[in-house]
């Protein structure tokens, strides 16, 4: 005699079955309780930082550095609008070397443009100008030629008094650095030009990426071996075998002179040592599997703070919309 399984049924069945085992959920939450973040150094101008992450593996560093590079957005030049170009440089090469110029804006004050779209309204780009005439030549002058240098400093933001907050100023629009070398001009030669700087991200090309440095690496373990001692020569000669601030020596009562691990995250990772096997056998070298060291140096445009913590957002975001899918995918099935 044939069973009949009503819906409610497979439901309730399908939904015991995705329940977690309670070995795995005692795992994620020990995983979890583990993880934690720790700032060590931050510039006084918030653009590069240093923060250790504590308690994870490689593929979650690597996801962190990963949206750090091509997840975060951020503005940049995507359209050149040329109305005089008389110098030695072509229209291609003097649009590819603004577009990789770093603006100072907030990107998450923008909206994302439509792709092949041409719209100059402030939320989608800010304009920028650029206008630069060179003298002509003076008759009286021994040079051959007096060139002028045309620097990121002479953009001008195009500002439309209908549609921008009077209370933004000029310095809060700009190139991220005023003394990028866009082209040099020789006498009589003419620059007429505008730009749309438009939010993006990363994937979609490098010049969105909005830092120059996101990079991980394991906390370095150097340890003296229980109940070692290197002192005198070998204790000098340990010493500069590791990075500056790795190894110290300090004195005991006896006045001996002996080796002392101090502070083993400034090693770059040089093995020198393995060279005197006398003084590499009272060593343990190795790295904290678990322990990554994080260097972000920011663009400018955003503190390496704030992209950080974007970056947490925006993973977390992820993470949430494929374990959402997961669950949309099965309660479709059951339906």
């Amino acid at each position: 005699m044939a069973v009949m399984e009503t819906k409610s049924s497979k439901s309730r069945r399908r939904s015991k079955s995705r329940r977690l085992d309670p070995s795995i959920a005692e795992l994620l939450e020990s995983f979890i309780g583990n993880l934690r973040m720790e700032v060590q150094s931050i510039t006084e101008e918030g653009m590069q930082m240093e923060f250790d992450l504590i308690g994870t593996v490689p593929s979650i560093a690597n996801a962190v550095r990963r949206v750090l590079l091509v997840e975060i957005p951020s503005m940049a030049p995507e359209t050149v609008l040329l109305e005089q170009n008389n110098t030695a440089m072509q229209d291609e090469v003097l649009g590819h070397r603004i577009g990789l110029i770093p603006f100072r804006a907030d990107p998450r004050k923008f909206k994302f443009r439509e792709l092949k779209s041409r719209s100059d309204h402030p939320d989608y780009a800010l304009i920028f100008g650029l206008k630069v005439t060179a003298p002509k030549q003076p008759l009286d002058t021994d040079k051959r030629f007096i060139s002028t240098k045309v620097y990121s400093k002479d953009f001008f933001w195009i500002r439309d008094s209908l549609l921008h907050d009077p209370s933004e100023s000029d310095e809060h629009r700009r190139p991220v650095h005023d003394d990028i070398l866009i082209n040099v001009l020789r006498p009589n030669q003419e620059m007429d030009l505008k730009i749309h700087v438009v939010k993006g991200i990363g994937k979609d090309h490098i010049k969105f990426s909005p830092v120059s440095l996101a990079s991980y690496r394991h906390l370095p373990v150097i340890k003296l071996k229980d109940k070692t001692v290197v002192d005198g020569e070998d204790a000098e000669l340990l010493q500069q075998c590791f990075s500056k601030g790795v190894i110290d020596i300090v004195e005991d009562r006896k006045g001996r002179r002996k080796a002392k691990v101090i502070n083993p995250r400034l090693d770059c990772g040089s093995r020198n040592v393995l060279r005197y096997p006398e003084i590499c056998k009272n060593l343990e070298l190795g790295s904290a599997k678990d322990h990554f060291i994080f260097s972000v140096e920011s663009i400018g445009a955003l503190p390496a703070a704030v992209l950080v913590k974007e970056a947490c957002r925006i993973l977390r975001e992820r993470c949430e919309y494929h374990f959402l899918s997961i669950g949309c995918g099965q309660q479709d099935a059951d339906a």
